[in-house]
């Protein structure tokens, strides 16, 4: 019988044992995440979650999420296994000795229900901020989207799409030399940047997206909106 899958957090990191390929957290608390995945999964944050998906074919198993500075306690957890299908995932707070005795370097896992110890590493924040800029290295051929320039010829080639205000530019990441790119909805050529939803697409491989299913994914049905509207030329 397959382990059930487990997350470990505490210390200033964050990681998750079991054949997983995408996941989404809700926490209480504000941290600064430095994204740890591999460049086959995106990492988006949004208020008190954050949702791991992968964006690349055989992109394999989550294990090291992400470290962070600030209050963070996990609530709640939801993980997708290889078959897409969700699966239970346990919690695990995983705390150093050293922030409750002087002295000592051992280290000790607990129950999350069970602790009531501070969950605040290095310095508490403000407000939850990830390192996780842009989406790059992306490529027309790859993903079943279209893009075009102002003037309304086509775009193929690669881009990147900012995680902040979801704009899309040309080139595998962004520079100065980056330009802006657009895309037509009704026949009308459309600004890509929208603060308020995430980056727009029409993906060959939204699947990806929509295996998750996960509870309150207000972004996932953002997703599909943005895929709906985006059939328009």
């Amino acid at each position: 019988m397959e382990n059930k899958p487990t997350l470990y957090y505490g210390s200033g990191n964050c990681t998750i044992k079991g054949n997983i390929v995408a996941i989404e957290l809700r926490f209480q608390g504000n941290i600064e995440i430095t994204d740890k995945t591999s460049d086959g999964f995106l990492l988006m944050n949004q208020g008190n979650g954050i949702m791991i998906l992968p964006i690349q074919k055989d992109a394999g198993y989550l294990n090291d999420l992400f470290d962070y500075v600030g209050e963070f306690k996990v609530t709640n957890v939801i993980s997708v296994n290889s078959n897409k299908e969700r699966v239970s995932t346990s919690i695990r707070r995983v705390m150093d000795y050293t922030e409750l005795l002087t002295g000592t370097t051992e280290t000790m896992t607990m129950n999350t229900e069970d602790m009531n110890q501070t969950h605040v590493y290095g310095h508490r924040v403000n407000k939850t901020t990830s390192n996780s800029k842009y989406w790059n290295n992306l490529n027309t051929r790859d993903w079943d989207i279209y893009l075009y320039f102002q003037n309304g010829s086509k775009y193929i080639g690669a881009f990147n799409i900012s995680l902040k205000d979801n704009s899309v530019k040309t080139g595998n990441i962004r520079t100065i030399n980056s330009e802006d790119l657009y895309s037509k909805i009704n026949g009308k050529i459309t600004p890509t940047r929208n603060p308020s939803l995430i980056p727009p697409a029409t993906l060959k491989r939204r699947e990806m997206l929509n295996m998750a299913k996960l509870k309150g994914g207000s972004k996932l049905k953002k997703v599909k909106k943005i895929l709906k509207r985006k059939r328009g030329r």
